[in-house]
């Protein structure tokens, strides 16, 4: 996942991402990222992309998604987050190449045939300015005729200001349990989630924490006018993981 501090703003996030990122994967397990990689491997198909190609995840998190893509296609991953990565290792061995990187500045020793940015991750860019710099690092990245496919952060119109939201989780071999609590709210593009959390472990007490995440809500046309200009040649896919973040899918054009 994407962390960007230059602000000062995001810094007590970056704590959370280090020093508690084993509370990443509980918070998520009732997530379906089997069923989630299918649709990104169909997507990937659609455009060019078939079994075996080079496809590297950016702001790859904990390897969820690599864990099922690594039976499909040769993968890589990456994260600002060594915490993150740490896990990921953990679940994915020695096969899989993961390193440290910004989605901003990365590169890679040798092109790729796709990328993917999946979970919203995208939307942890703090501006347009942001997106250019990571569409032009994209850009590099990829063979000519390779593919970009994003699952962005919610689109603008489909924002919900004033949101609850709240879930409970347990460890079953710790006995540790977990909850986070929310309530949406926005500032112009900026959407602010501050969860609040309950970390209960057995025989040592209860904690509480904040965790801030600022996701910028980028429009359609923000897209379309950042990936063409640098480039991509870009389509607005109707299939979606979660309602109001349907996936954007670009194509290096081939050399001629």
């Amino acid at each position: 996942m994407l962390i960007v501090d230059a602000r000062g703003e995001f810094e007590e996030q970056r704590r959370v991402y280090e020093d508690r990122a084993e509370l990443y994967d509980l918070i998520y397990r009732g997530k379906d990222y089997a069923a989630e990689a299918e649709v990104v491997r169909d997507l990937l198909a659609r455009n060019g992309v078939g079994e075996g190609a080079d496809v590297v995840e950016a702001a790859c998190g904990t390897g969820s998604y690599l864990l099922h893509l690594q039976h499909i296609y040769r993968v890589r991953g990456f994260d600002v987050s060594p915490a993150m990565l740490k896990l990921a290792r953990q679940k994915l061995g020695e096969a899989v190449e993961l390193f440290t990187a910004d989605m901003r500045t990365f590169s890679l020793d040798e092109p790729c045939d796709g990328i993917v940015c999946l979970f919203s991750s995208i939307g942890y860019l703090p501006d347009v300015a942001a997106l250019e710099e990571a569409a032009t690092a994209f850009w590099r990245a990829l063979r000519p005729g390779g593919v970009l496919l994003i699952d962005p952060w919610v689109e603008p119109e489909a924002w919900r200001e004033g949101h609850a939201f709240a879930q409970a989780e347990r460890d079953e071999e710790s006995g540790l349990q977990a909850c986070r609590a929310v309530v949406s709210r926005s500032q112009g593009a900026r959407s602010i989630l501050d969860f609040h959390w309950l970390v209960a472990v057995p025989h040592q007490g209860v904690e509480h924490f904040t965790e801030r995440h600022v996701l910028t809500m980028f429009s359609r046309e923000t897209f379309r006018e950042v990936l063409t200009g640098a480039g991509f040649e870009c389509d607005l896919l109707e299939e979606a993981l979660r309602p109001g973040r349907r996936f954007i899918a670009c194509r290096k054009p081939p050399k001629r």
